[in-house]
């Protein structure tokens, strides 16, 4: 409010000058489209530059000279091949698990080692960090204390184990790990995005393809009932986990990889619902079911970033890698994944090279 006093003509610059500086340092860095600027400074939680850094020789490093609309290729699984000139960078993958083996104790050891050896090549990294996975039958990838505090688990024929993500207690948890993720990641320039994981694998699914099994967990429907399962409720807990990385990550991009979400069969719950929500958040999307010849039939994977990763690698899928670059680029993907497996074929190296050469700043 005012307060009828005149401000000494010192005191009236010293604040214009504190006001300029103000606008001038909300002006930087970039957001997710449909979300509000970001303020604030990214706060670690431990010491150092997480992930670390390729210092002063990145300003010499080779800059993409493309035009088309894809900005990098991403090497999906596989050893890291850093140095792959055509790289942009990779995905790394960590549990929940691994990262806090006891509550409130994080251990970010493994994360930071992964993303130093890309960045020390110059190259950026994609964080994913699931908390139940299919691929993973032996534990699960959230861990054991989250369970011993009484959050309920289905566990499936193979004896893969998956929380059951509505339980209070397992949100109360997990958004707890989220804000410690984001404390110490966001803004990280090292990082191009991070996976906001919600299912198996990081995916909007609530149970993956297992062994024999089928996807989706379809087999698996009565089991998941008993545990309170119906279509609206998973859809309120996708959104519940989304809001818990837009609050925790304001500089870092955020991508949900949306799949066939929903089990339950209910009118007016499918793919196109989940999309919209993601969309409407101002999320990047990602399809993880990529193959030559297919188009994604809903809109709206087109109305934002596309990250597109193909369901099996080349010679799983009958096809070649040039053609899955091919379809990835003409489906507009802005970054696109490749299997590890692919990139060690010699007979793909040809085709590497000339969408490399595509990639754009």
């Amino acid at each position: 409010m005012r307060t009828g006093r005149r401000l000494p003509p010192a005191l009236v610059a010293l604040t214009g000058v504190v006001a300029l500086l103000l606008v001038l340092a909300g002006c930087g860095g970039g957001q997710r489209t449909g979300k509000r600027a970001p303020t604030g400074t990214p706060v670690a939680s431990t010491t150092g530059t997480p992930g670390g850094s390729g210092g002063a020789n990145c300003a010499n490093a080779p800059k993409p000279t493309g035009h088309g609309p894809l900005k990098g290729i991403y090497q999906f699984t596989g050893a890291p091949q850093v140095n792959n000139p055509a790289l942009s960078g990779g995905v790394v993958i960590r549990y929940w698990a691994d990262i806090e083996p006891a509550e409130g104790q994080y251990n970010w050891s493994s994360l930071d080692a992964a993303i130093a050896q890309w960045t020390a090549a110059c190259k950026k990294v994609i964080v994913r960090i699931p908390f139940a996975s299919s691929n993973d039958p032996t534990g699960s990838p959230t861990p054991q204390w989250v369970y011993a505090a009484g959050v309920p688990k289905v566990v499936t024929g193979n004896g893969t184990v998956y929380p059951v993500y509505w339980n209070s207690a397992f949100l109360a948890k997990l958004k707890d790990f989220i804000t410690a993720f984001g404390a110490r990641y966001d803004g990280n320039p090292n990082i191009l995005y991070v996976n906001a994981a919600t299912g198996n694998d990081g995916e909007t699914i609530v149970e993956g393809k297992a062994p024999g099994g089928q996807q989706n967990g379809d087999t698996k429907l009565q089991a998941w009932q008993a545990m309170g399962y119906s279509d609206a409720l998973w859809f309120s807990t996708i959104q519940q986990i989304w809001g818990f990385y837009t609050s925790a990550f304001h500089h870092t991009p955020l991508a949900v990889q949306v799949d066939e979400t929903f089990i339950g069969g209910t009118p007016g719950y499918d793919t196109a619902t989940a999309l919209s929500a993601a969309t409407s958040a101002g999320l990047w999307l990602q399809n993880d079911g990529e193959y030559p010849g297919h188009r994604p039939g809903e809109a709206q994977w087109y109305q934002t970033t596309l990250i597109l990763e193909p369901g099996q690698n080349s010679k799983q899928q009958g096809q070649t890698l040039a053609a899955n670059l091919q379809n990835m680029v003409s489906l507009g993907a802005t970054y696109a994944l490749v299997f590890g497996s692919d990139l060690n074929d010699p007979a793909n190296q040809q085709a590497l090279a000339t969408y490399a050469a595509q990639v754009s700043p």
